[in-house]
C-alpha cells in the first residue's frame, strides 16, 4: 500500500508573484479534510494532487482549466510536486496532463466528475460501478484482462460461437419447416385437389375420344406381297421409334441426373473449402490457449482434405455430361446424336407410308393414331396416379413431418437458452465476490440495503416483435395500441428466466398469429407480417432468442440503478467507491456531499468514510462538519486566499483538536460559534 506522504502543493518555475509559494503540506496516512470559504483553493489542492498522482480525470478539473489557472501562460510557471512514502518524488509542470500511459496512483473523483457521471444517460456510470466490481475479481480470474467487460467477453466468447452454430442449424430447421407449411396450407391442398378433379375429367373426355377403329384393307394376291412388305417395314420402324423415343426420354433423364450430381459435387467442394476456412480461424483462435499450455494444435485435431476422388467423380460426370450432350445434341448433324436417328426413322416410315394405297394409309394412320391415344391415357393416369400420393403425403405423411421439424425447432431453442444461461452464470460468479462482501459487511446490511440480481431480460422482444408484425391487417394483434397491450401481457406474465416459460410464450404468440379472433378458420402468419420481414426471418427471431440479455441489477433498497435520481446515484457510487472498492491507492474526493442532504450524509457517507480510512489513504474537500468532525479527520487541512496579495495561496493544516484549526471548523463549516450555538439552541431534544 502506497501513502502520499508529502504533498507540495506547487513549486514555482520562474520568480512571478503570488497563486502559489513553496509550501510543503504533510499528509496524514487516514484521513485528511481540505476545509476554506469558497474560492479559497480547496479544489486546487485536490486538482494538484490528482495531476501530480496521475489521474485520468483531467477533463474534470475545476481549477487546472482553459477557463481558469491554464488560462494564458500562468500555469507554465509552476510544477506539482509529490513525494511517497517510499521516499519517490514526483513532478509535473500544471500545464500538462499525465501521460497516456501513465499509471493511476491516485484515484481522484472532482466534483464535476461525480455529476457528470450521475446526470448523462450513457454507461459512464454503470462502467465505474464496474470497475469496483472488477476490483473483487482475484488476479487469478482476471486472465490478464483489464475490465470487467472484458473479461466477460472473453469468458463468453466459445459460449456465442455454440449460439451461433445452433442458430445456423434452426435456421436449416426453419427453412425446411416453411417449405412444408406452404405445402401444407389448405389452399395448396385444394389447389392440388383441384388438379386431381381436372386431371380425372380429362381422362374421362379422353376415354370418350378413342379412335374409330379401321379394319386392315382386303387386296388382290398381286399387290399383298407389296403391302405386306411395307406395312412390316413400317410396323418394325415404328417400333424402333418408340424404343428411341423412350431412349431420348431416358437420356434427357439421366442428363438432368448427371447435371444435379455436377451440381452438388460442386456445391459440397465449397462447402468443404468453408469448413477449411473455419478450420483455419479455429487455429488462429486458439493459438494463445496453445502456446500458453505448450501445445502443438496438430497433436489435439488435424483436418485432412483430400479431393481425389470427389475431383474423379466430377470428372467422370463431366465426360458423361459430354457424352450426353453430343448424344441428344440435334443442331450439328451429329452420327451419334439419338435426335439424328429419329429424323432418319421418321423419314423412313413417311416414305414407306406414301406407297401404300389410301384403305392401307388410312389403317396405319388409326394405328398411329391409337398409339398416341394409348400413351396419353397411360400418362394422364400416371399423373393421376402421382396427384393422389401427393395428396396423401399432404393431408398424411407432411403433418408428421412439420410435427417433427416443429419438436426438433423447440429443442434447438433449449439448446440456445442453456448456453444463455451460461453467460448469466458467468455474470453471477463475477458478482458473486461483491455480493458475498455485501451480504457480510455490517454497514450495507443495515443501511444500504445494496443488492445485485443476476437473470435473463426478454423485454427487448416487444419492439423486436412489433418491428416485423403489420398491426393493420386483421389477427389478434390488429391495431396499435391494442395489438402492444396484448404482447405486453404476454411477456409480463412469462419467466425469461426458465426455458419452459419461454418457450410457452413463443408458443402463445404463434397461437396468436395463426388464429382469427372473429372465425374459426387459421391465419396466415406471411399475411400479418410487414412488407420488410418475412416469415423465415420472424421464425428465426423468435426461436433463436436473440432478445434475450443475460444482465445484472443492482438494487439500493427497492430502486434499480436506472431508477435512482443523480443524488442517489451519486450516494452509491460514493459507498461503491469507500466501502466495496477493493483498491487501496489514495482516493481524493472533491464536495462529496453536493446533492445530498445532511441525513444522508451522516447516515450513508460518515460510517463508510470512517470504514474506509482504516485502509486507505482519503483526502477530501468538503464544507460539511459531519464530514470533517463526525468522521474524526485526522488531518484539516484550511485552504486561504489573499486577492489583495496577487491571490496567493496558503494552507495550514493540523488536528481537529489544534485550537487554530479547532477555530477554522467552528468558523467555516458551523458558521461561527454564536450562529453554531443559536441553532443548536432551538432544537428540542427528545
Amino acid at each position: 500500500m502506497h501513502f502520499l506522504c508529502n504533498a507540495n502543493a506547487v513549486n514555482k518555475k520562474s520568480n512571478i508573484t503570488g497563486w502559489f509559494d513553496n509550501e510543503i503540506i504533510h499528509l496524514n496516512h487516514d484521513l485528511v479534510a481540505v476545509i476554506g470559504n469558497k474560492g479559497n483553493g480547496k479544489s486546487a489542492l485536490a486538482d494538484i494532487i490528482g495531476l501530480a498522482g496521475g489521474t485520468k480525470n483531467t477533463s474534470e478539473f475545476s481549477f487546472l482549466t482553459k477557463g481558469r489557472f491554464r488560462q494564458g501562460n500562468l500555469a507554465k510557471n509552476f510544477e506539482a510536486v509529490i513525494e511517497w512514502e517510499n521516499e519517490v518524488v514526483e513532478k509535473i509542470p500544471l500545464d500538462e496532463n499525465p501521460k497516456e500511459h501513465a499509471i493511476e496512483k491516485v484515484k481522484y473523483l472532482p466534483q464535476r466528475y461525480l455529476e457528470t457521471l450521475c446526470n448523462v444517460e450513457d454507461d459512464k456510470f454503470e462502467n465505474e460501478l464496474k470497475k469496483v466490481i472488477f476490483s473483487h475479481v482475484e488476479e487469478k480470474d482476471k486472465h490478464q484482462k483489464s475490465s470487467l467487460n472484458e473479461l466477460i467477453r472473453y469468458k463468453s466468447e466459445t459460449i456465442k460461437d455454440s449460439i451461433r452454430l445452433y442458430s445456423e442449424q434452426l435456421l436449416h430447421i426453419n427453412e425446411q419447416l416453411i417449405e412444408l407449411e406452404k405445402k401444407a396450407t389448405s389452399n395448396h391442398i385444394s389447389a392440388v385437389q383441384e388438379l386431381l378433379k381436372n386431371k380425372e375429367q380429362e381422362l374421362e373426355a379422353h376415354l370418350k375420344q378413342q379412335p374409330m377403329e379401321i379394319q386392315p384393307p382386303n387386296t388382290t394376291s398381286s399387290q399383298s406381297g407389296e403391302l405386306a412388305e411395307l406395312s412390316k417395314k413400317i410396323d418394325e420402324s415404328k417400333k424402333l421409334l418408340q424404343t428411341l423415343n423412350e431412349t431420348i426420354e431416358a437420356k434427357k433423364t439421366e442428363h438432368t441426373d448427371i447435371k444435379n450430381k455436377i451440381s452438388l459435387a460442386q456445391r459440397l467442394e465449397e462447402k468443404i473449402k468453408n469448413f477449411e476456412m473455419q478450420y483455419s480461424y479455429f487455429l488462429s483462435n486458439c493459438s494463445d490457449e496453445v502456446d500458453s499450455l505448450g501445445l502443438k494444435i496438430e497433436d489435439i485435431v488435424t483436418l485432412n482434405v483430400d479431393f481425389t476422388s470427389l475431383r474423379k467423380i466430377q470428372a467422370d460426370l463431366g465426360n458423361k455430361d459430354n457424352q450426353l450432350m453430343n448424344e441428344l445434341d440435334i443442331d450439328n448433324g451429329n452420327s451419334s446424336s439419338v435426335f439424328i436417328q429419329k429424323q432418319k426413322l421418321e423419314s423412313i416410315i413417311k416414305e414407306s407410308q406414301n406407297k401404300l394405297d389410301e384403305p392401307t394409309q388410312k389403317y396405319h394412320f388409326y394405328k398411329k393414331l391409337l398409339s398416341e391415344w394409348e400413351q396419353k391415357k397411360a400418362d394422364t393416369i400416371a399423373e393421376i396416379t402421382k396427384l393422389k400420393a401427393n395428396i396423401s403425403s399432404l393431408q398424411n405423411e407432411i403433418p408428421n413431418d412439420i410435427n417433427n421439424l416443429k419438436h426438433l425447432r423447440v429443442e434447438k431453442t433449449k439448446e440456445i437458452f442453456n448456453e444463455i444461461t451460461k453467460i448469466s452464470k458467468i455474470y453471477s460468479t463475477l458478482y458473486k465476490p461483491v455480493q458475498e462482501f455485501i451480504d457480510n459487511h455490517s454497514l450495507t446490511e443495515s443501511d444500504f440495503e445494496l443488492k445485485f440480481e443476476v437473470s435473463i431480460d426478454g423485454s427487448a422482444v416487444l419492439e423486436g416483435i412489433l418491428e416485423k408484425i403489420n398491426q393493420g391487417v386483421r389477427g389478434k394483434f390488429y391495431g396499435s395500441e391494442e395489438g402492444r397491450k396484448l404482447l405486453q401481457s404476454l411477456i409480463e406474465d412469462t419467466n425469461f428466466n426458465s426455458i419452459d416459460s419461454t418457450i410457452t410464450f413463443i408458443e402463445k404468440i404463434m397461437s396468436n398469429l395463426s388464429t382469427n379472433p372473429n372465425q374459426p378458420d387459421l391465419l396466415n402468419i406471411e399475411t400479418q407480417l410487414k412488407k420488410n420481414s418475412n416469415v423465415l426471418d420472424f421464425y428465426q427471431y423468435l426461436f433463436s432468442l436473440n432478445y434475450l440479455r443475460p444482465f445484472y441489477s443492482l438494487k439500493l433498497g427497492d430502486k434499480e440503478i436506472t431508477k435512482l435520481s443523480p443524488g442517489e446515484k451519486g450516494a452509491l457510487l460514493l459507498v461503491f467507491y469507500l466501502l466495496v472498492d477493493n483498491d487501496d491507492i489514495p482516493l481524493i474526493i472533491d464536495q462529496p456531499e453536493e446533492n445530498l442532504d445532511n441525513q444522508s450524509v451522516f447516515k450513508m457517507l460518515v460510517p463508510c468514510i470512517k470504514e474506509a480510512k482504516k485502509r486507505r489513504q482519503i483526502i477530501m474537500v468538503t464544507h460539511n462538519p459531519n464530514l470533517a468532525v463526525v468522521c474524526d479527520a485526522e488531518q484539516i487541512i484550511h485552504a486561504q486566499i489573499d486577492k489583495t496579495n496577487n491571490n496567493c495561496i496558503s494552507y495550514k493544516s493540523g488536528a481537529i483538536e489544534n485550537l487554530e484549526m479547532n477555530k477554522c471548523i467552528l468558523d467555516i463549516l458551523e458558521g461561527t460559534e454564536p450562529a453554531f450555538s443559536n441553532r443548536k439552541s432551538k432544537y428540542l431534544l427528545f
